[in-house]
């Protein structure tokens, strides 16, 4: 995969994590995904009218819409997007590889936070040898192989015993992680990773495996 690619991909992950959704009917005040999407000259996006609908009365679909503009939008017209756009964004923080979104301020910034993660996760794992990584691989996998994101409390439990743990440390480990920024601070019922932080997981892993 591309750098661009990537970069792309994680644009679309914004606008479907952080932007309103757009749907066909709705003003084009409200669709703000969409209107970029005009504004962008997308073929596509302008085969609709401005109400969602193309002379067949067929609806735009938005997940389309978010890979048009992901595909034609700028660093810059990005961050005017969301400067424009500050009552339609969700107030969760995003950290990216290329994109940080700070969900009070509701400011994008054209950069990552990847490396002050990453050497916060370490000091804070520090104390806990293997067994911080292993609760951080077993909450890994429940999120994206096997459990899913909610309710996987006990299942990530019993995966990381499967995998080594003892046990010892567990709430203090996924506090550690919470406040990392790896989990998703939404309470320990659901040990939840953002999608945009899978790949700086899959990194912390690696770099930890190499070194066993």
């Amino acid at each position: 995969m591309t750098q661009e690619q990537t970069r792309e991909e994680e644009i679309r992950l914004f606008l479907r994590e952080i932007v309103w959704p757009s749907y066909p009917g709705n003003r084009l005040e409200d669709n703000v995904a969409f209107k970029v999407c005009r504004e962008l000259k997308s073929e596509y996006c302008l085969s609709f009218s401005e109400t969602g609908y193309n002379e067949k009365f067929q609806g735009f679909d938005s997940e389309e819409v978010n890979i048009e503009v992901a595909r034609l939008i700028s660093d810059s017209k990005l961050q005017e997007f969301v400067s424009n756009n500050k009552k339609k964004l969700w107030d969760r923080n995003f950290y990216g590889k290329y994109f940080t979104f700070d969900g009070k301020t509701k400011e994008l910034i054209i950069g990552s936070k990847w490396n002050s993660i990453k050497n916060d996760v370490y000091s804070r794992l520090s104390k806990y040898g293997n067994d911080g990584y292993i609760v951080l691989e077993a909450i890994y996998e429940a999120n994206f192989y096997n459990v899913g994101k909610y309710k996987n409390y006990f299942p990530v439990l019993t995966l990381a015993k499967d995998k080594g743990f003892n046990g010892k440390g567990w709430r203090e480990i996924l506090s550690e992680l919470q406040l990392a920024r790896l989990i998703y601070p939404n309470g320990f019922r659901n040990l939840y990773i953002n999608d945009e932080m899978r790949p700086l997981i899959e990194e912390i892993l690696e770099e930890k495996r190499k070194k066993r």
